[in-house]
């Protein structure tokens, strides 16, 4: 988590694909809400997250607050040929939402 400008935060935002929804997940505040776009579930994380820190209490900002998540790519071994060629190629894009 990263401070912005003046009233707005740097979150992480992850993006999973399922069957026909985009999940969308915060982890510094452990907060994912769902869309049927990509561009869709970006939105509803960032209402669910403005949602959150207008109705938070402090001592419930301080128990989510995670700090940094840590990201790290995990090598695995010994995978069939079909469920590697099922995955998909993941980046990171940082989400910035103005609080206030």
């Amino acid at each position: 988590m990263a401070l912005g400008k003046s009233g707005s935060l740097e979150l992480t935002a992850i993006f999973t694909w399922e069957e026909d929804a985009v999940v969308a997940l915060c982890p510094e505040l452990d907060i994912s809400t769902f869309g049927d776009t990509l561009e869709e579930a970006k939105a509803m994380l960032e209402d669910a997250l403005q949602g959150f820190f207008a109705a938070a209490e402090p001592a419930e900002l301080e128990r989510r607050m995670n700090g940094e998540p840590l990201v790290m790519p995990l090598h695995i071994t010994g995978l069939p040929a079909a469920t590697l060629s099922s995955c998909v190629t993941r980046s990171t894009v940082p989400l910035a939402i103005s609080v206030g």
